[in-house]
């Protein structure tokens, strides 16, 4: 049996460890198999508009409790962005020291 990414569901040779479903920052202790590129984008780069048009495909297969949680995900996305804008130029990626390449 091949182990799987939590997200993509790629096989994966060489991944990580993702905090899943909690992120480690909020007290997060279980993990789940990520492929490296899953995981960046989950957790090393901010979200840009390039992903509006997977959610509004998102929404248009969502129930409507589906669609609130989205739409509440959304918001918070918006919000963390608005603060980040608030104190400085936006950062793109966000820096892991000590992440060996």
């Amino acid at each position: 049996m091949s182990d799987r990414c939590v997200f993509c569901d790629a096989v994966v040779v060489k991944g990580e460890q993702h905090h899943f479903p909690l992120p480690k920052r909020h007290g997060g202790t279980r993990t789940e198999l990520s492929c490296r590129n899953c995981h960046d984008l989950a957790d090393r780069h901010l979200l840009q508009f390039e992903a509006l048009p997977a959610f509004a495909s998102l929404w248009e297969k969502s129930s409507g409790y589906e669609r609130i949680v989205l739409w509440k995900m959304h918001c918070l996305h918006l919000d963390a962005m608005a603060t980040l804008r608030a104190a400085g130029p936006v950062p793109t990626t966000v820096d892991e020291p000590g992440r060996d390449e």
